[in-house]
């Protein structure tokens, strides 16, 4: 161990106390697979490779400790969401291909279930499923039409639409008209996850260095910012919005854009008797500018959402990571979700950046003449595409390429490039502004058409 303080970048991080940072690497090594990035992807990467060969020589190397970037940050719903509408898929492949990356992602919350079970990892993991309330008629409508779309490629669960009365079974006194459904997800403390796993994978004989950079990729070897060479047969770049920082042969676009949240002080056992929520069901609404909430096991409620400004020329800054408008923002849709909450304390306030592609599919790739292979492009969507990912990338490494992961629409997809910037800046900027005077005019009952056009041509696709 090493004795570098690490600042937590959550509420969910310091939550666990004091974070001590691994080894870091100090000097030239040899290794079958190299992974680069700490977050879920490559946790998940090198527990999968290991457990498939025991004897595979792995490395994980993170820049500051493992669970420092959105894996350790997120809003903790292991959901099978995709941020793309499945029926780009099916315009673009087929309703089977379409079924089959619904059926990616329902599998994938049932490993990370198993996983979680098989090596006793704590994490808080309640499987509740999701309500995507309706708060105006206008939701109401585009909400129900989802649950009819969404069954179009689902199997099982199936969504389904819960009017004011089955809603009440799960949330009362809560400001909406009725709620789609979905069973097929769970809420885990993300911090808690990323960390236990960090340990079994370290347990399972892989090398973790953490407070090591990784400048460049080339094939056969990478090399960190203390200028230590790592030569191996495979290298996997796992940095998902950190992916600029690389060097790489194969290098993709993507741009990262912050989604922020605040959680509540433990709330009174009288609040939860008033709203029931007792299955921790995760929660979201129809509004087009996104919000997210889960209930704690603690009692607190953790909301996050997106709306904060994309920085010119997709720079990260720590100052992104907090902002006074959007945390007001949250605050009030948190107390227009349930109106008696009016004096709710905020504990803690952060954000962290997510990777955006053009059309918002992820790229999953693995070059085998290079040696090469990286994943990114989650889009909020990643504490489960993140195990997809990572078993996909499993087979390709080992050249499996002909499993159900490898065939799905997103190995070795590459999106456009984003547009220069100014025009980035303004079409990114102007889309959340958009949104969110569509939501605005739709709690009023107005339809926005015009405006709902100029989204379409605005939001990537």
């Amino acid at each position: 161990m090493s004795n570098v303080a690490a600042a937590p970048s959550s509420f969910w991080l310091a939550s666990l106390g004091h974070i001590e940072t691994r080894r870091k690497l100090d000097s030239d090594i040899s290794v079958d697979i190299a992974i680069v990035g700490g977050g879920f992807t490559g946790l998940y990467l090198a527990y999968y490779l290991k457990k498939h060969d025991p004897a595979l020589r792995i490395s994980l190397l993170e820049a500051r400790y493992c669970g420092f970037g959105a894996s350790g940050r997120n809003g903790g719903w292991v959901s099978a969401l995709v941020p793309f509408p499945k029926g780009k898929i099916e315009d673009d492949y087929s309703l089977e291909m379409a079924r089959a990356v619904d059926k990616a992602m329902v599998d994938g919350l049932e490993e990370i279930q198993r996983v979680i079970e098989l090596e006793a990892i704590d994490c808080e993991f309640r499987r509740g499923g999701t309500l995507f309330l309706a708060r105006n008629k206008i939701q109401e409508e585009r909400l129900k039409n989802n649950v009819e779309e969404e069954n179009r490629y689902r199997h099982s669960p199936p969504h389904v639409w819960l009017d004011s009365g089955e809603l009440s079974c799960h949330l009362k006194n809560v400001d909406a008209l009725g709620a789609a459904y979905d069973e097929a997800c769970a809420r885990v403390q993300p911090a808690k996850l990323v960390r236990g796993l960090a340990d079994v994978v370290e347990s399972l004989g892989v090398d973790i260095y953490e407070d090591t950079s990784v400048v460049g990729i080339v094939p056969g070897s990478l090399t960190t910012r203390d200028s230590f060479k790592v030569r191996a047969k495979s290298i996997v770049q796992c940095t998902e919005a950190f992916s600029s920082s690389v060097t790489s042969p194969i290098g993709g676009s993507m741009i990262p854009i912050y989604s922020l949240m605040v959680i509540t002080q433990p709330l009174a056992d009288s609040f939860f008797d008033n709203v029931g929520w007792s299955k921790y069901e995760t929660i979201t609404d129809g509004r087009n500018l996104i919000i997210y909430a889960q209930r704690t096991d603690d009692n607190r409620i953790a909301i996050g959402g997106r709306g904060a400004p994309y920085s010119f020329g997709s720079k990260l800054h720590a100052r992104s990571e907090r902002n006074p408008k959007i945390t007001d923002l949250l605050v009030k849709a948190l107390k227009e979700l349930f109106p008696h909450l009016k004096d709710v304390k905020i504990d803690y306030e952060w954000g962290g950046a997510i990777a955006a592609t053009r059309d918002l599919i992820p790229n999953i790739y693995y070059d085998e003449v290079l040696g090469i292979g990286a994943s990114y492009g989650y889009v909020g969507d990643g504490v489960t595409s993140s195990n997809v990912a990572a078993r996909t990338l499993r087979d390709l490494v080992l050249g499996e390429e002909d499993t159900e992961l490898t065939s799905l629409p997103w190995v070795n997809h590459r999106s456009r490039q984003w547009e220069p910037e100014p025009l980035r800046y303004l079409g990114v900027n102007g889309s959340i502004l958009v949104a969110r005077t569509i939501d605005y005019l739709e709690q009023r009952d107005v339809e926005a058409s015009f405006l709902k056009w100029v989204l379409r041509a605005l939001v990537p696709k």
